[in-house]
């Protein structure tokens, strides 16, 4: 992560880890090299997505709002091999393009989903 205090933040406690890296130490060298070294990434739309796409790496994209820019169908191209990305939509995914606006981001199922796809890329 590249977290700015004030600006961004990790929400909740964050998860135990040998080696946290917030604030921005990581060349983009060795960014690539993580992405193409990883068993799998967990993550929301940004970074990860083009990055786990070039690498081939087992992606599952948590989304959240702003569905006029996020959406899957937006950021990624039918000719993209798409087969080791997983989506976990909100229920009611708001397609706004607004960063203020408070969409609703409940994502039913989340524990089913996530569950389903650890499986199928362990297989």
């Amino acid at each position: 992560a590249d977290t700015v205090p004030g600006v961004e933040w990790v929400v909740g406690e964050e998860p135990e880890a040998d080696l946290k890296l917030h604030h921005g130490e990581m060349t983009l060298t060795q960014l690539c090299s993580l992405y193409a070294h990883a068993a799998c990434v967990v993550s929301p739309v940004g970074f990860s997505v083009p990055m786990t796409i070039a690498y081939n790496t087992p992606l599952f994209v948590v989304a959240g709002g702003r569905g006029g820019h996020n959406a899957p169908e937006i950021i990624t191209d039918p000719a993209m091999d798409l087969s080791r990305v997983r989506w976990a939509l909100p229920d009611n995914y708001c397609r706004c393009t607004r960063a203020d606006h408070d969409c609703d981001r409940r994502i039913s199922n989340f524990d089913t989903l996530f569950s389903e796809w650890l499986h199928e890329i362990v297989l």
